[in-house]
């Protein structure tokens, strides 16, 4: 089959950019830049559109949706593509201008004339997203196609990192002394989550021990995002939370008793950075990181590790239906300390640890579900649609999104 003499290369600017943390030009990080280059061009070409197309396919999707998402075009003139109009197509909700997150696309032999922007989705809930190119155009009045069949893979959470609670604290036990007699806690709603459990779960997920820590603090939570080498797309939290008004929280460390309740002193006002969770003292406008010279110190630092689409994901699990409103104003102030997105969800995480048929080996800890009250208050109601790890539930998640002015 004779080649399309439009066809053209596409490939993403990590191909000229061997030093970068990708070095892959099948892939592409937000704000980053997919080319397209005419490999043989005829010397005269009329009516030339180039159409960059998306498969998306959202984490409740069983398959992608293909859609025309940015547009060029132009003529060719003695062998060169000369742009004389370009396309952008928005998706719901509109861009916010404080907070872009987009794809350019370009023209390789002229990338400064134009750059055409394709907006991204909240990166929480995608679950593949690639890029493809299409040519049309009239060569010698004869209507030409090219089909491109390469793909170019947008990467939404190349630096992910997750930090787990300390539960039960730091010197103590677990206040089960072997499977069977926590086996019959979990059976008699008796029983919580322990960091065990928390780290199970962030294994099922992130692969590599190297992107997984445990915190006991805010001193080793902030710790494990400053002492990143590159930049960080995403920070997930897994832990205990209370969002009963008014000093909704989430723990670093605390207390568990044999009968499953959980308990957290958030705040050390006589030595902050060892305080065993996040509340309003902490992240609040006048809190210990906004307000105190030694705070506001580590948390520019810890800002300035993540990237301008960074994230922080709030993967806790809590007693009883989550108070929204209490739970936005959290989600708020951590928003506006680290100046990035904050994603949460409207109810508790539950955990659904299986177990042996004998009730004295627990064979899986890293089962979750977001409880669905639906199904009842008792939280084992919603074990029947529990799957590994934690990105199966971010379908379902809150966003608060970056916000357009964070806290001085």
């Amino acid at each position: 089959m004779a080649k399309s003499p439009l066809a053209v290369n596409f490939f993403s600017q990590n191909k000229n950019d061997p030093a970068g943390e990708i070095k892959d030009a099948n892939t592409v990080l937000p704000l980053q830049t997919v080319f397209f280059e005419f490999t043989n061009p005829p010397r005269e070409a009329t009516e030339v559109v180039v159409e960059v197309k998306e498969d998306l396919q959202l984490l409740n999707e069983q398959a992608g949706k293909v859609r025309v998402m940015a547009k060029v075009e132009g003529e060719v003139r003695d062998g060169r593509f000369e742009a004389s109009a370009i396309e952008s197509t928005f998706r719901p909700p509109l861009p916010r201008l404080h907070d872009l997150r987009f794809v350019n696309i370009a023209d390789k032999n002229n990338p400064k004339k134009f750059r055409v922007p394709i907006f991204l989705p909240d990166s929480i809930r995608v679950k593949k997203h690639t890029l493809s190119v299409e040519v049309r155009g009239r060569v010698q009045g004869r209507l030409e196609t090219f089909q491109g069949d390469h793909r170019i893979e947008i990467r939404y959470n190349q630096n992910e990192i997750t930090v787990v609670a300390t539960f039960p604290k730091l010197g103590e036990r677990l206040p089960w002394p072997n499977d069977k007699e926590e086996i019959q806690a979990m059976s008699s709603g008796q029983w919580s989550p322990t960091t065990q459990d928390f780290k199970a779960v962030a294994a099922a997920d992130n692969k590599k021990s190297a992107n997984r820590f445990q915190a006991a603090n805010l001193d080793e939570f902030l710790g494990a995002i400053i002492n990143r080498k590159n930049k960080l797309d995403r920070v997930v939290l897994i832990s205990h939370a209370d969002s009963q008004p008014p000093s909704p929280s989430i723990a670093f460390q605390g207390k568990v008793t044999a009968t499953g309740a959980v308990s957290w002193n958030t705040f050390d006002s006589s030595e902050p950075r060892k305080s065993n969770g996040l509340d309003s003292n902490s992240v609040g406008k006048s809190g210990f990181l906004n307000d105190d010279p030694e705070g506001k110190l580590l948390r520019n630092t810890a800002r300035d590790k993540f990237r301008s689409t960074g994230e922080i994901v709030l993967f806790v699990c809590g007693s009883g239906a989550v108070v929204l409103a209490s739970w936005r104003i959290l989600a708020e102030e951590i928003a506006k300390t680290f100046n990035v997105t904050v994603n949460f969800f409207a109810n508790p995480i539950v955990y659904c640890p299986d177990f042996n048929p004998q009730g004295t080996i627990v064979t899986k800890r890293d089962l979750t579900v977001e409880q669905d009250f639906s199904l009842g208050k008792d939280p084992i109601n919603s074990c029947p649609k529990k799957k590994r790890g934690y990105r199966h539930t971010f379908s379902g998640a809150i966003t608060q999104h970056k916000p357009k002015t964070p806290f001085p």
